[in-house]
């Protein structure tokens, strides 16, 4: 008889929100009930993996349904195996959970995941209260994984690099090889929860190197793309199975390779999924030209991070090769937020505060580009060091004030007022646009 698994994503602290699969799966905890998470992407795929080789699976979503610790540990059914993920970002209050877990369920087998388990800042302060942690990428060495956990085969709080379970699937490093061999998500063991969009994660990897990327530090360097042809099937089976009317593509550099997005774009004008979607990408992989391939296909937003409107702060992080690189870089930046508006694709523009050695006047400089930019949509995002990122931890202090006045500059108050009446006067192109 097949063993049961269930799938924990596990609850926010009081008064926070933990977003485990943010800043790719290293983590974030809002001080704020009830914001921003994404929907657990990883754990819906690695409960695919194992109903593929025949575990009864099951999952609970404790953030996406608002329980706290109590509830969930009240909630939990019974079962052989209990899977769970935990992130850098998240750390203190995810200790606090398995510590409630373990006084209520001693005997529990609990198994940790997560790219965050790939740094001793992490897997050690949860190896006495787990009995294995898989690292990396964990999905296709899931399996292999529980059986030697349940068979008393591994030393207890062990972490396992995903290699050591299925070399034939992975990198050295802990990477999937191959981004088309994983299954479609078994998003179905979420049930209750309702999220706004769900997620598509298509291409894993950046190779620019700029110092302050969690994304490398979890996904490598080396950008690993899946074929046109598998997401596209995804695509559709969000749209007609799972009635999905939105998704979210979590690719770093989603525009990175031109010809496998325009493949994209062409497969899902094909299909014509009554879906929208929104992807990410560095500013300079986006041109008119594949804006409208993309808005054609169904795209109605695009995200960018620019990170600063300082060449010289540029330089710094290492998004840039130099200042001149900078200039150009920013100059880029216009015209993809003006082509975006012609395309009627909104582009939400990402910055920074708290990058290490962020000056006063280089905030200046941000401020200014952002008065000629004019974006759709602005989101000022303080910047986190996490293990494995080049840049050291930023600068200490409340930065709200710099927050509030890049916000500022990007949005006048004449420019709010003129945009609420044009979407008053103009309904019909407000539709159009999605």
């Amino acid at each position: 008889m097949s063993p049961n698994v269930l799938f924990l994503n596990p609850p926010s602290p009081p008064g926070a929100s933990a977003n485990r699969e943010g800043s790719a799966g290293m983590g974030v905890l809002v001080e704020a009930a009830g914001a921003f998470t994404y929907p657990p992407h990883l754990l819906a795929s690695c409960a695919a993996v194992m109903r593929g080789q025949g575990w009864h699976v099951s999952g609970l979503d404790a953030v996406g349904l608002g329980l706290d610790a109590a509830h969930t540990l009240d909630t939990l059914p019974a079962t052989d195996l209990l899977v769970l993920p935990v992130s850098y970002g998240t750390l203190a209050a995810d200790r606090a959970f398995l510590n409630e877990l373990r006084l209520r369920k001693p005997l529990l087998k609990v198994l940790a995941i997560g790219p965050s388990l790939s740094y001793r800042q992490v897997d050690h302060v949860f190896s006495d209260l787990v009995d294995l942690m898989v690292a990396g990428e964990p999905d296709l060495a899931l399996p292999a994984a529980a059986r030697r956990l349940l068979a008393g085969e591994e030393k207890p709080g062990r972490v396992i690099n995903p290699y050591e379970l299925a070399p034939a699937a992975y990198w050295p490093a802990g990477l999937l090889a191959d981004l088309d061999s994983l299954p479609v998500p078994a998003w179905d063991i979420f049930a209750g929860t309702s999220y706004p969009f769900l997620t598509v994660l298509s291409s894993r990897g950046c190779p620019a190197g700029c110092g302050f990327c969690p994304y490398v530090a979890a996904q490598g360097m080396e950008h690993r793309i899946q074929s046109p042809a598998r997401t596209a099937k995804e695509m559709a089976f969000l749209a007609r199975d799972r009635h999905a009317r939105r998704v979210m593509f979590r690719d770093p550099v989603f525009a990175r390779d031109r010809s496998r997005v325009l493949a994209l774009c062409s497969e899902l004008v094909r299909l014509e999924l009554p879906m929208a979607w929104e992807c990410e990408s560095r500013p300079e992989h986006f041109d008119a030209s594949l804006l409208d391939a993309l808005r054609a296909a169904g795209c109605d937003t695009i995200k960018i991070g620019i990170e600063s409107g300082d060449p010289e702060l540029l330089a710094a992080i290492g998004r840039v090769r130099d200042e001149a690189a900078g200039q150009a870089y920013l100059d880029h930046v216009i015209e993809v937020v003006n082509a975006s508006r012609r395309a009627g694709i909104v582009c939400r523009v990402f910055v920074m505060v708290g990058l290490p050695d962020q000056s006063s006047q280089s905030l200046e400089r941000s401020e200014a580009f952002l008065r000629r930019l004019q974006p759709a949509r602005l989101h000022v995002k303080r910047y986190s060091w996490y293990p494995g990122i080049d840049l050291p931890r930023g600068g200490d202090g409340d930065w709200s004030n710099a927050s509030a006045r890049l916000v500022a500059a990007a949005n006048p108050p004449e420019a709010r007022w003129r945009q609420a009446a044009r979407r008053l006067l103009r309904p019909a192109a407000r539709s159009a646009h999605g």
